[in-house]
């Protein structure tokens, strides 16, 4: 045994290595997210995981972020991007960057909430060298500079510790502990330009001499702060609460991504957590059968505002604009206060300015937004809204919508003929179970359609309208009528409160 060492390295190899100029966003108070500009090789890109790659569970924070266009990407984008012979290709062609951000994932590739506690060591190499670790995910190296940018940065020494480091923005080098399928480790998730890089991968595959003299611009961007330490001591966002803002911000001002997308993606106001928590919530109780009856991922702004399809028995357009109108006035505010109780967890909704250890309920209540619960929370008040709502207002929903006698049964009618369907194929060891699989997970899911299974999706819709039809009264498939539901719960709960009754 003469001559075996004991390994003194974490095993983490943070092969993945790009240089390029660092950045830091950071404003009145805004949790700090920092970002570096480099480019990737076409080779690089296989470095890149869309949404839908990460988190294979049917968990509903996940489906509204993974959708992609694929037609679109291959036609639109790779045309824009390399023409066919008898297109004229584009005297100047470019793309703007794509941004993608860095998370963990466990060995079942599941999105993990924070990163491990970050490290902060130094090196003087012809000048101070400052390295972060956030082991076995990644690190990244500053170089410190005079007159540079003075940076906060926080990491765990046996204890959380803040210093300030003067750095050269110019010049960084990030190491990433990019892993395989079903090893822990590192993923780029891209936030923005989905379809860029699904064109981009297409033409790699299948035309790389075209693109060969392509380098793409890439923004890779993480939340410095979202680490398990600070998890336990400060409210920090979880890396995918700051990915889900940071998409709704770059999205909201374009047209490529509107409709029920933005309504669930953003938390502007209380009705997109109420939205996505009743989402979330049919999706566990209910499996994917319960969520296939909720509209929740229409893309067109118009149709994301009505119930549009023949199946479906209610809207994530339609229901946040009635919570809209009753929630979104100085009365409706009142009303929603005293559902949630927030008068109960007022020491949770701290707007003061400045920390400090002693309980000012004065300074609280002066700070609190008039629109408050319904709008102008901070995101630090998050957790225990949506802990509100889901005690709440998310019953109330389940309740309308899934526990009415007409729209359970037809739940359990559509939940029923699927089953029986799946049976009857496994049954006969029919061929056409892929072709089964495609259509049910496009009609409920909204999965990408396939050539082979458009016919059955057709047919498939076409029975569940007709057992619809036979089961919900049709005025009960309006909005007017999931107006009038809601407006007359509402209603209910304003004279409970105006003569003091318990909810």
């Amino acid at each position: 045994m003469s001559g075996i060492r004991r390994s003194t390295t974490t095993g983490y190899t943070y092969a993945f290595e790009k240089a390029g100029s660092f950045g830091i966003f950071s404003s009145n108070g805004s949790v700090p997210v920092e970002y570096m500009m480099t480019s990737f090789s076409v080779d690089d890109l296989a470095q890149l995981s869309y949404s839908k790659d990460i988190n294979t569970d049917l968990n509903f924070d996940y489906l509204i972020q993974r959708d992609i266009d694929e037609e679109r990407a291959r036609v639109e984008i790779s045309q824009y991007i390399s023409s066919s012979e008898d297109r004229v290709q584009k005297d100047i062609v470019f793309l703007p960057p794509l941004l993608v951000s860095i998370v963990n994932v466990d060995s079942n590739n599941k999105l993990i909430d924070y990163y491990p506690n970050c490290s902060l060591n130094s090196t003087d190499d012809n000048g101070v060298i400052f390295e972060r670790v956030w082991p076995g995910i990644f690190k990244i190296r500053n170089f410190e500079i005079q007159n540079g940018k003075a940076i906060s940065v926080k990491y765990y020494d046996s204890e959380i510790k803040d210093e300030v480091i003067t750095v050269d923005i110019n010049q960084a080098i990030i190491n990433i502990n990019s892993t395989r399928e079903g090893v822990a480790g590192a993923r780029l998730v891209v936030i923005d330009g989905q379809h860029r890089l699904f064109a981009l991968n297409y033409l790699r595959k299948e035309h790389p001499d075209k693109i060969k003299n392509i380098v793409v611009p890439v923004c890779i961007v993480y939340s410095p702060y979202s680490t398990l330490i600070n998890s336990a001591v400060v409210q920090v966002p979880t890396i995918p609460e700051v990915l889900r803002n940071l998409f709704v911000d770059i999205n909201s001002t374009v047209e490529r991504v509107s409709g029920h997308f933005l309504t669930l993606l953003s938390d502007r106001t209380l009705g997109s957590i109420i939205c996505r928590e009743f989402c979330k919530k049919i999706l566990s109780e209910r499996q994917e059968y319960g969520l296939g009856l909720i509209e929740w991922n229409t893309k067109k702004h118009k149709e994301s505002l009505e119930i549009s399809r023949d199946y479906t028995i209610t809207s994530i357009g339609v229901i946040n604009n009635i919570l809209e109108d009753c929630f979104g006035t100085r009365n409706g505010i009142k009303i929603l206060t005293s559902i949630l109780g927030i008068q109960e967890s007022a020491t949770e909704f701290d707007f003061s300015e400045f920390e400090n250890d002693e309980d000012d309920e004065e300074n609280i209540v002066s700070n609190i937004p008039e629109t408050f619960p319904w709008s102008g929370f901070l995101s630090k008040h998050k957790p225990i809204l949506t802990k509100l709502v889901n005690e709440t207002l998310t019953k109330t929903l389940v309740t309308l919508f899934f526990e009415t006698k007409f729209f359970a049964d037809y739940y359990d009618n559509l939940r029923g003929f699927f089953e029986e369907q799946e049976a009857q194929i496994k049954s006969n060891r029919s061929c056409d179970s892929g072709v089964f699989y495609f259509a049910k997970k496009h009609i409920l899911l909204n999965d990408p359609e396939t050539k082979k299974s458009l016919p059955l999706i057709n047919e498939l819709i076409s029975e569940l309208k007709s057992r619809k039809e036979k089961i919900v009264p049709s005025l009960a498939s309006k909005s007017i009528c999931h107006k009038a539901m809601v407006e007359a719960w509402f209603l209910l709960c304003s004279k409970i409160i105006v003569h003091k009754k318990d909810l």
